[in-house]
């Protein structure tokens, strides 16, 4: 899942992968075909397509995908677009923070860094979407909550049971205001929002169930982690600067954030 991206015009563009192959595949469909990987003997890039050694003076990174876990949200493999032109090469490395790349050691490191930490961050949220990302915290409370409840070894009765309050309390109404109110004003045929809408129906036909297995929870917990983070890394982002100030407004009068006081009467979690 892609979730941001940089390129060295500081335009923010976001198309939207859905895997680390199609992210490459696009990258070599823009001339970047060689293959590079770290060095393991010296402090350099390698080119395999041709052979040569890339040091942190040679190389700059034009473009620059992140990609969360699928199974634990919070690893990341990164995607790098490499030109060095002097050596006419040009390239994608992908993953390149690995157990032996200090960028306090490693020029090369030191370089990768720098690009990552320039990456486009979310713009400030504007008033008329804070609601929502409030409510989107709440959430991703939710998954740890779950989370917590599996290493615990909780039974799935009493999950399932808190499942489908918070289901009942918070999701369903926070899926009705953005599908009725929110995400038409971007356009139902945006590609973003129909993945949205896509993501909400999946989430419902699992929870749809009466869930009694661990698979079930650690996925529905993965597929709102994940959904989450796309609408509040990309979707959001979208949203804010395509809409003009008007539709903001209409957004902002029809949407009050939903109270959760998460008076559950087994909180399993304490």
């Amino acid at each position: 899942m892609l979730v941001e991206i940089l390129n060295k015009r500081g335009v923010m563009t976001i198309p939207v992968y859905e895997t680390i192959g199609e992210a490459v595949a696009d990258l070599k469909r823009k001339g970047y075909r060689d293959e590079l990987l770290l060095s393991e003997v010296a402090d350099c890039l390698v080119c395999e397509t041709k052979g040569k050694a890339i040091f942190a003076e040679d190389f700059e990174v034009d473009e620059l995908y992140c990609f969360e876990g699928e199974v634990y949200p919070g690893d990341e493999t990164i995607v790098y677009a490499v030109s060095a032109l002097s050596l006419e090469v040009k390239g994608v490395l992908i993953n390149a923070f690995g157990k032996y790349l200090d960028p306090m050691r490693s020029a090369v490191a030191a370089k990768l860094h720098m690009y990552r930490e320039r990456m486009v961050r979310p713009l400030k949220r504007v008033p008329a979407l804070q609601p929502l990302s409030r409510e989107h915290d709440y959430t991703l409370l939710f998954c740890l909550i779950i989370r917590l409840g599996l290493s615990r070894k909780i039974e799935p009765s009493r999950l399932n049971a808190y499942t489908q309050f918070f289901r009942h309390e918070y999701l369903e109404p926070h899926f009705r205001i953005e599908e009725e109110k929110i995400f038409p004003e971007l356009g139902n045929e945006h590609p973003m929002v129909v993945r949205a809408l896509k993501e909400h129906r999946q989430i419902e036909n699992l929870l749809n169930r009466s869930m009694q297995h661990e698979s079930e929870f650690v996925l529905l917990q993965s597929l709102l982690d994940g959904h989450i983070r796309f609408e509040e890394r990309v979707l959001f982002q979208e949203m804010q600067l395509q809409l003009l100030p008007e539709a903001l407004q209409r957004i902002a009068a029809v949407h009050r954030e939903v109270e959760i006081r998460n008076e559950w009467k087994d909180p399993f979690w304490h």
